[in-house]
């Protein structure tokens, strides 16, 4: 069978209704030199097609890309911590996006590099285009210029802080054991501390 990661082998070796226990080999194709050039011109006519205005960015992504969530977010990294595609540019260190600081220190908002070559968190290579959709210098916070990103810590706090005060509401009216190893948690102590008031009164 063939997907995204390369060509799989795979042994049913018993089946229980919906449950199944299988044998697993994964071998990833080599990416020849020919398959990277051929990428890479492609890429380039893309780049050129998007700079002379005959295509935008995200369509180009929604028509060419390889990278099946890419077609979903316009090509558009997210921040992990916030799902905003506002990033800083200390997280871009991922291994797979860490070359992407370099290029855009020249880039200027709307620019579109030209086709590079990297390597993923699979360990596969590829040809990518890279987009600044726009830079923002640094600057103290303010809400004019940051206000998304306060609302959205400020929603994930007030959240934090709704789930504190549930756990320690409810976890008293249920049983819970904790490993040893586990009881020195501030939270965990919190959580044992409530408990053990509510079963002594």
């Amino acid at each position: 069978m063939k997907s995204q990661f390369g060509y799989h082998l795979i042994k049913m070796l018993k089946r229980a209704g919906d449950n199944v226990t299988v044998q697993h080999i994964l071998i990833k194709p080599n990416v020849m030199t020919t398959e990277i050039s051929n990428a890479i011109q492609k890429l380039d006519t893309i780049r050129t097609n998007i700079i002379a205005g005959k295509t935008t960015f995200g369509e180009a992504v929604a028509k060419y890309s390889d990278d099946p969530m890419a077609k979903f977010s316009g090509g558009m990294l997210t921040n992990p911590m916030t799902n905003s595609t506002f990033i800083t540019i200390d997280q871009l260190n991922d291994p797979s996006t860490k070359d992407i600081v370099m290029l855009i220190d020249s880039l200027k908002p709307g620019g579109v590099t030209k086709p590079i070559e990297f390597t993923d968190e699979q360990g596969r290579k590829g040809v990518r285009l890279v987009y600044l959709k726009t830079r923002t210098e640094p600057h103290r916070e303010n809400l004019r210029d940051d206000y998304s990103r306060i609302q959205q810590r400020t929603l994930q706090e007030k959240q934090a802080t709704a789930l504190a005060k549930w756990l320690v509401d409810k976890v008293p009216t249920f049983y819970v054991h904790v490993e040893d190893e586990y009881k020195q948690c501030d939270n965990v102590a919190k959580w044992s501390a409530a408990n053990t008031i509510a079963s002594s009164k």
